[in-house]
């Protein structure tokens, strides 16, 4: 291995004298005769070297100690209704809203199509749709224009949420 380092030095260092003469014998041509405006621009006063041999070798991993150990607790002072609580957004029925617009329009913003289904389950509803739209190749999001949803909670105030404009359109 380490006899297989050290041609591998020898071979970079050989090639980087190389380079260096190349640009040496460039340099005293460009001396006698120099070119006319600017002939070169740096963008960075610094260059990202990197080598491969940087890297660090193969590292097992660490094994780490888990204690299997089950504490018990009072079940009297858990709350348990934030387990019974919970929804699930079904992204068909979003789809089928998609498509029950589009097949009278070219297309159509989120915000059209939440006019015409309302929003029943929040925050949530506008994420899957968000969801969909980066998921298919048939919708854009188009970050220089925004469109404000509005929906309404079970006890009666209502909620609003200012997105980038998504616009759906019908697949091809």
């Amino acid at each position: 291995m380490r006899r297989l380092l050290d041609d591998k030095v020898f071979l970079e260092n050989k090639r980087i004298m190389q380079l260096i003469r190349s640009i040496e014998s460039g340099a005293l041509g460009t001396r006698e005769a120099p070119p006319s405006g600017a002939f070169m621009e740096i963008d960075a006063p610094t260059v990202d070297v990197v080598l491969p041999f940087e890297r660090p070798l193969y590292e097992p991993s660490r094994k780490m100690l888990v204690n299997d150990a089950v504490e018990t607790a009072d079940d009297a002072d858990v709350d348990a209704s934030a387990l019974f609580g919970q929804f699930f957004v079904d992204k068909e029925r979003l789809q089928a809203n998609i498509n029950a617009i589009l097949a009278e329009a070219e297309q159509a913003t989120l915000a059209e199509v939440t006019a015409e289904y309302p929003l029943s389950q929040g925050l949530a509803e506008v994420v899957a749709y968000y969801r969909l739209a980066t998921e298919s190749d048939w919708a854009t999001i188009n970050p220089e224009h925004s469109q404000r949803l509005s929906w309404q909670l079970p006890d009666g105030s209502i909620r609003e949420a200012t997105i980038e404009q998504i616009i759906f359109g019908r697949p091809a």
